[in-house]
């Protein structure tokens, strides 16, 4: 059997070229993990930007829809209160109509008009007439020779003329407060128009 005989200097290399190889070797490995490192940094760095601007995104449409609620919940009441100082000038108006049509005392002409159309409706029929105490003086002198009672008028009416029949089923309303309904109804977009257009 042979042996081998290694001499020394053979034996120093062969430990040189080892300690070479695994010297680069740990090197390759240490260059991979510090590429892998820093992939890793900037896939994390690029997840955290992503993560970040998908936040703020988010934070901004928030911050948005906010100011659309508030800005609607203020458009909404200033309309409102817009429209509540309309109606209080508006009530004013007609607060001011009926304190001057209740001072109006009852006209011939209007009397005499509301008696003949419920006498073309009822020609024959007791008429029941309502008007107010100082304007009493005008239905007698118009019904002198009628058929009628004569009731008081509420005040809340502000005057003017109701006539029924006895049953009530033939009412008509020549009320001021009847005639400025009637007037509200016909001006009052004219009105509307005028003051807040």
């Amino acid at each position: 059997m042979k042996k081998h005989n290694i001499d020394v200097w053979d034996m120093g290399r062969m430990l040189k070229f080892i300690e070479q190889e695994s010297e680069q070797k740990a090197h390759e490995i240490l260059v991979k993990a510090n590429e892998e490192y820093a992939i890793r940094i900037a896939e994390l760095a690029v997840q955290s930007t992503k993560k970040i601007s998908q936040q703020k995104v988010e934070e901004m449409n928030k911050i948005r829809s906010e100011c659309i609620i508030a800005e609607g919940k203020l458009r909404s009441n200033a309309l409102l209160t817009l429209a509540a100082a309309r109606e209080k000038v508006i009530n004013r108006i007609m607060e001011e109509a009926c304190r001057a049509v209740s001072e109006e005392p009852l006209s011939e002409e209007v009397a005499k008009n509301t008696i003949e159309r419920f006498r073309s409706i009822l020609p024959n029929e007791e008429m029941f007439v309502h008007v107010l105490e100082k304007d009493k003086a005008v239905v007698e002198k118009l019904l002198r020779n009628a058929k009628y009672t004569y009731a008081k008028m509420d005040s809340s009416l502000l005057g003017g003329i109701v006539i029924h029949n006895a049953l009530r089923t033939v009412l008509v309303n020549n009320s001021y407060i009847e005639r400025v309904r009637k007037t509200e109804t016909k001006i009052m977009p004219a009105i509307r128009k005028a003051l807040f257009k």
